[in-house]
């Protein structure tokens, strides 16, 4: 009965007007549900664009880094290039500080060779 199919949407639609008849009810009802189904097709392609961004975003990230890491290997490579450097530079700081000392010597031995003759 019509007064059946009120109640029912009624119960599974508190906020529609009791007082109204049963076409009014329907009519809200379908505009309601016109509504609905026009947010949903919005919210589809909002959703289609969030995701295709978000691939965007993982892409870049992926891409970043990588570029991190290759970066960060070559900032190793000089790290290591630098060590290198630094004791070979120590090494030839001794060896030099070496050379000084027995040129000392040598030239402290021509000396007294010089006074002996």
């Amino acid at each position: 009965s019509a007064e059946k199919a009120k109640n029912r949407l009624l119960s599974m639609m508190p906020d529609l007007d009791k007082d109204s008849d049963l076409a009014d009810m329907c009519q809200t009802v379908l505009e309601n549900w016109e509504k609905l189904d026009a947010s949903s097709g919005r919210y589809e392609d909002e959703k289609e664009h969030v995701v295709k961004k978000l691939k965007e975003l993982e892409k870049e990230y992926a891409a970043s880094t990588e570029k991190a890491q290759e970066y960060k290997e070559a900032c190793e490579g000089q790290k290591a290039r630098l060590s290198e450097l630094e004791k070979t530079n120590s090494a030839n700081s001794d060896r030099l500080a070496k050379l000084k000392a027995l040129l000392r010597r040598a030239t402290v031995n021509l000396e007294e060779n010089k006074e002996k003759l």
